[in-house]
């Protein structure tokens, strides 16, 4: 028998596409492989999954063939996690978690199209999770409703990992590839990311800022039962984000959440036709749509949350959306004058509440009817 202390230990980067590492991760926590993309269940040799794996595969036989190789010389690699910025726009590509493959994490060739970007994914393995990036955490519980969101809203939470996310990818690799690394390279993107996701210290408020925070909640929910929008504008990590959400949840059916960017046009946010023809709704159409839909069933509204929204060009991104918005107007003027939106008008009761991060000391809360 070899002693442990000479075994070699090998280190691989594992990289692969944002929407495929979010279909997988969705499961992360789970005890059992979900149905494919295509809504096929998963082969019975799948069911040995456990709740801290993830289910990944390569293209490439010889991939996986020298994956293989590794493990079965040493027992078990640490990877790296790499994803690249393919289609979500707001994304840019770099490290979102570590994790370990032992041999009986090994699969083989099985060929079940399981992810929703890209075919012939058929070497398959399992990743032992050992960390996250921390928005990726936070996004978790999202994505288990996956089926349920619109791909809008799955490319806006997706989004949000650039965060939290290292932009560093080596140059070995490739999409969907396996690159072997050495210590020290894996010693340095652990410190990398370790110092990236380690606890940001919230600044200190002062007495005067504590009691501004206390009546905020009712001013701002008297603007919004008012008919008006909202901008809530003060330095991070004060709450701003969670006060929204928290008058979203007391006062609406329900809230739709996206982080502002800068790449934003009128067709991400209102919508409209592509080269195609085909027509597609932004985010604020579907939240129109939404809210319509809500105010029917329940009688209660469904808003609009924009994070950040400073970091969007407004006049490049809303267009007239913000004269639909105002009380003047709303109701009156169409919010697109292309089909299905020819006659769709801005409900009374549809609110956006915008949050703009500062740097400043100072708290100011900037109500305004848009």
């Amino acid at each position: 028998m070899i002693p442990t202390e000479n075994v070699k230990k090998y280190r691989v980067c594992i990289q692969g596409a944002p929407l495929n590492w979010a279909w997988s991760l969705k499961e992360y926590g789970t005890e059992s492989v979900g149905v494919s993309a295509a809504k096929e269940n998963p082969p019975p040799n799948l069911s040995k999954k456990r709740d801290d794996q993830i289910l990944w595969a390569f293209r490439q036989d010889a991939d996986y063939a020298r994956l293989e190789t590794l493990v079965n010389e040493s027992g078990y690699v640490k990877a790296v996690l790499v994803t690249t910025k393919e289609g979500i726009p707001q994304l840019e590509g770099g490290i979102i978690g570590f994790g370990e493959i032992h041999k009986d994490d090994l699969i083989g060739e099985l060929k079940w199209e399981y992810w929703p970007s890209g075919t012939g994914w058929d070497h398959k393995f399992f990743i032992r999770i050992t960390r996250l990036s921390p928005k990726i955490v936070e996004s978790l519980n999202q994505l288990k409703n996956w089926h349920s969101l619109s791909i809008n809203q799955i490319i806006s939470i997706i989004g949000e990992w650039n965060e939290s996310i290292p932009h560093i990818i080596p140059k070995s690799l490739t999409q969907g590839s396996l690159a072997v690394i050495d210590e020290k390279t894996y010693e340095y993107l652990t410190f990398i990311a370790n110092f990236e996701w380690r606890p940001k210290e919230k600044p200190k408020i002062s007495k005067e800022e504590q009691e501004t925070m206390k009546n905020l909640e009712v001013v701002i929910a008297a603007h919004l039962i008012a008919g008006k929008n909202v901008i809530i504008y003060g330095p991070p990590g004060i709450g701003k984000t969670t006060l929204a959400k928290k008058i979203c949840g007391d006062l609406a059916s329900g809230y739709y959440s996206v982080t502002g960017n800068p790449e934003w046009t009128v067709f991400d946010v209102i919508g409209g036709r592509s080269l195609t023809g085909e027509f597609r709704f932004g985010f604020l159409s579907e939240a129109v749509v939404k809210c319509w839909n809500m105010l029917a069933a329940e009688g209660k509204p469904y808003w609009l949350l924009i994070d950040e929204i400073n970091r969007t060009n407004a006049d490049l991104a809303f267009g007239n959306a913000f004269t639909t918005m105002d009380l003047i107007h709303r109701g009156a003027v169409p919010l697109l004058s292309l089909s299905p939106f020819e006659k769709e008008k801005l409900p009374d009761d549809a609110k956006n509440i915008s949050k703009i991060m500062t740097y400043s000391h100072l708290i100011h809360l900037e109500l305004f009817q848009q």
